[in-house]
């Protein structure tokens, strides 16, 4: 018995590391089918309203309410819970907060935190916002014919580090720079060793490596350019 036991634990330290790259491989593909659900909603929106969600919602006196992710659910099949929320009250007003511990699972990428943050309610996808992406700031979105790089070369929809209520405004503003991390709400990535997952415009998900250059970054973020883009994907 103690030599099978022994024997039983020298397999499974030498299996570990093998064991580990298959469960992150399996989550890392939730992850990317995850990003591709929510840029699909995100393109349904476009073509039923003639544009992408602004990212946040604002009220007639300019202040903040909610998130564009409350305005996809429909487009996600959540058509009841959309149908609970009072779009004219804020994120955390009385009618509207409960709802954010219904979050679909859609939006968290599959990591070890998983689970912690679907419990929270907080988000790991986010758009980017700010000059020359496609949605130059908090409030508007660029119209579709005016987008040089759709269908296929233009980050839609991207993971960060969860760390906001998922109905909450908030997004990642490129102003300051943008590098892959693991910076809550400032870097993009953080869940999955060695790459970050995101959808383009045209709902495909991508994983691009933590070691492409700041121009492959800038090129994919950017709505106009039509740069050629080369990304490096992990193993």
């Amino acid at each position: 018995g103690v030599v099978l036991m022994a024997l039983f634990s020298w397999l499974i330290l030498m299996l570990w590391p093998e064991l580990q790259g298959v469960a992150e491989r399996r989550m890392r593909s939730q992850t990317m089918q995850n990003a591709r659900t929510i840029a699909s909603a995100l393109n349904a929106y476009q073509k039923l309203h003639g544009s992408y969600p602004p990212p946040v919602v604002y009220s007639a006196d300019n202040k903040p309410l909610y998130s564009w992710r409350v305005l996809i659910l429909p487009h996600l099949g959540y058509h009841a819970l959309y149908e609970q929320f009072d779009l004219s009250q804020a994120w955390d007003s009385p009618t509207n907060f409960p709802l954010s511990q219904k979050m679909p699972q859609a939006f968290v990428a599959a990591s070890p935190s998983a689970s912690q943050a679907i419990n929270v309610g907080e988000t790991n996808f986010v758009l980017l916002t700010g000059p020359g992406t496609l949605f130059p700031s908090s409030r508007t979105a660029l119209a579709v014919d005016k987008v040089g790089d759709l269908p296929d070369d233009t980050i839609l929809v991207v993971e960060t580090v969860n760390s906001i209520g998922w109905t909450q405004p908030g997004d990642i503003d490129v102003t300051g720079g943008v590098k892959i991390g693991s910076r809550s709400m400032i870097d993009i990535g953080g869940n999955h060793p060695g790459c970050v997952v995101f959808a383009t415009a045209d709902s495909q998900p991508h994983i691009l490596s933590d070691n492409a250059s700041a121009k492959t970054l800038d090129a994919l973020m950017s709505a106009n350019g039509r740069e050629a883009i080369d990304w490096t994907k992990p193993d």
